[in-house]
Formats: C-alpha cells, sequence, structure tokens
C-alpha cells in the first residue's frame, strides 16, 4: 500500500467528525470515502495527472544545452509574466537574471546603451528620454524597444520549448 493511502486512512480516521456521525452508519463505506478524499490531499505532486500528463515541480532541475547558466529549474525556465524593459529595470537595482543579459547579449553597443539609460532613469523615464541621454536621435528608441520586446519573446519561446510547454 502507498505511503500516501497509509497517511490518508491515519488522517481519516483522526479527523473528529466521526463524532457526529450517527450510529448505525455503514463503517466501511464511509471510511472508504474519507480515505479517497483525504488520499488526495496526501498524494504526492509527482503522481498527480493532468489531461493524461504527469505534473511536474517547477522547482525540478531542467537538462538543457543552452549555456553556462548553471542549473535552472523549470520555474526559471517560464518566462516571467512582466515585460522585458521591466525586468531589465530590475537588474540596475542589483538583482540579476541570466536571461537579461541573454537579451542584452543581442543589442550592439547603442542599443544597449539606450536600454540601461532607460532602465536606470527612474519613474519619468520614457524611450526617448533615454535615446537623448545615450546620445542618440530620439527616434532610434523605437527601435530598441522594439528589438527588447522581440529578443525577449524569442528567447521566451526558445525557453519555453526547451522544457516542453506551449506558450501563446
Amino acid at each position: 500500500m502507498p505511503r500516501s493511502r497509509v497517511d490518508a486512512t491515519v488522517a481519516a480516521l483522526l479527523d473528529d467528525t466521526w463524532i457526529d456521525e450517527p450510529s448505525g452508519v455503514d463503517f466501511r463505506g464511509r471510511l472508504r470515502e474519507r480515505v479517497n478524499r483525504e488520499h488526495e490531499v496526501h498524494r504526492p505532486i509527482a503522481e498527480r495527472q493532468i489531461g493524461g500528463r504527469l505534473v511536474a515541480s517547477l522547482d525540478a532541475p531542467v537538462a538543457w544545452a543552452a549555456g553556462p547558466a548553471g542549473t535552472l529549474t523549470m520555474l526559471d525556465m517560464h518566462a516571467a509574466p512582466d515585460p522585458t524593459e521591466a525586468v531589465a529595470l530590475g537588474r540596475v537595482g542589483g538583482w540579476h537574471d541570466p536571461r537579461i543579459d541573454r537579451v542584452l547579449a543581442h543589442l550592439d553597443d547603442r542599443e544597449r546603451a539606450v536600454a540601461m539609460a532607460y532602465a536606470e532613469g527612474g519613474d519619468g523615464m520614457t524611450w526617448r528620454l533615454a535615446a537623448a541621454a545615450a546620445g542618440v536621435d530620439p527616434k532610434f528608441a523605437t527601435r530598441v524597444q522594439t528589438k527588447l520586446q522581440r529578443e525577449g519573446r524569442k528567447l521566451r519561446e526558445r525557453l519555453n520549448a526547451a522544457a516542453g510547454t506551449v506558450t501563446r
């Protein structure tokens, strides 16, 4: 008998709701129902299925050949809900995410200067102001913003493909 089933049986028997049960109720049938309910709670996540496929833990390490970023987990492989530029803002404060470096590696020096000016600019910074601060034409800012979004999207697609998931 699996350990989760034993734990479910113990939990069902120790449950206080037995006190309120009327006498004469089919004990075995009620116990079986309670054990089945408790078993769902005690069953490890790795044994669960959704749509006929096993559920994997987000903390599970993922093997991939995308560079020397170290061991990544499923959680690392899934894209952040924030747009690329919002993640880039977090980098300046000392927070480090290897995905940011991978996106910034696709920018040339002028584009990187605009992106870093935007990231370091604070709340009132716009892409046009960042371009001006970097010493380039303000119209160049649209190109940098679009390229960052495109490179972030491409990285997210590659990471999701490596993790075997589908995104929209």
